[in-house]
């Protein structure tokens, strides 16, 4: 029996293997040999010789040219790294606020979550765009980002120091994508906040816990995971933008210029600082919980 048992979990194992077979052949062709191919075009000059692509060795030639010698790169990277502190917790303490008053029992629930997640799920990418780059705004500015300068007027009008204007005009700028950011953050919450069993809150109700108890004690450490996945899925959201300037340099220079060697550098260092970046998001997150639970 247990013979017969080995032989089908091989067999069922060789079927698994061939079913996926097709996406590791297409990872490995399409993904990973580009990947290794910007590599060496990170530290090396490349030129196009003819028809030919003339590939030679240049060593750290185009990272110290962007660390040391390119102020814009280094500006970039800085304003890059602040969007990034910055939107990162709003993004998931926000979605952890939408996915709780979303999990509550109240009468028109599901419509509440359709309509939450209804302008999320159809956002195309050239609705986006018409919303904020075709709009009816003055001189081809979306008709948002007319609002807001005319907000801006209004407040200097009333004689508000210009450094707390320029606070708010920023704020008011990134609210909509931050909230707009918070969809998928927002379903993953929830599915967390849906596998806690009923049982723990009644328990804790009995003992006399308090909402804020119930939270910190019981709901806190049973998404322990999902925050895990939330917080990963948010930092690849926020630096893989389209509207990253970190990333929409070097995709010009490529497709546009042709210039590959600088362009890989550009992504290469970008994504080793940001990759530095998050390993210490997620280094202080596990140092949050062990002191949370001593």
């Amino acid at each position: 029996m247990k013979q017969k048992n080995r032989g089908l979990a091989r067999r069922n194992s060789r079927y698994g293997r061939l079913f996926v077979l097709p996406w590791e052949l297409g990872i490995i062709l399409f993904f990973l040999v580009p990947l290794f191919q910007s590599v060496i075009y990170s530290f090396s000059n490349v030129s196009f010789v003819g028809d030919q692509l003339q590939v030679v060795f240049a060593g750290l030639k185009h990272y110290r040219q962007l660390l040391i010698t390119d102020g814009t790169y280094t500006y970039f990277l800085i304003e890059s790294v602040r969007d990034f502190c910055s939107s990162l917790p709003i993004i998931v303490i926000l979605s952890l606020i939408f996915s709780l008053i979303l999990n509550m029992k109240f009468p028109g629930r599901m419509l509440a979550r359709a309509v939450f997640f209804l302008p999320v799920i159809i956002a195309s990418g050239a609705i986006m765009e018409l919303v904020f780059i075709g709009g009816s705004g003055p001189e081809g500015t979306s008709s948002y980002t007319s609002n807001i300068l005319d907000l801006d007027a209004v407040l200097r009008s009333l004689e508000i120091p210009e450094k707390l204007i320029v606070l708010f005009s920023e704020i008011m700028e990134n609210i909509f994508d931050l909230v707009w950011s918070c969809g998928v953050q927002t379903v993953l919450f929830i599915a967390g906040l849906q596998t806690i069993p009923d049982a723990l809150y009644e328990v804790s109700r009995v003992e006399g816990s308090n909402k804020w108890e119930e939270f910190w004690f019981i709901t806190f450490p049973m998404l322990n995971n999902t925050f895990v996945l939330v917080i990963v899925y948010t930092m690849i959201g926020i630096v893989t933008d389209k509207n990253n300037t970190m990333m929409k340099m070097p995709f010009q220079l490529m497709t546009q210029s042709q210039i590959y060697d600088e362009s890989s550098a550009r992504l290469w260092l970008y994504f080793a600082i940001v990759g530095a970046l998050m390993s210490v998001v997620m280094f202080a997150y596990k140092r949050l919980l062990a002191r949370r639970w001593e």
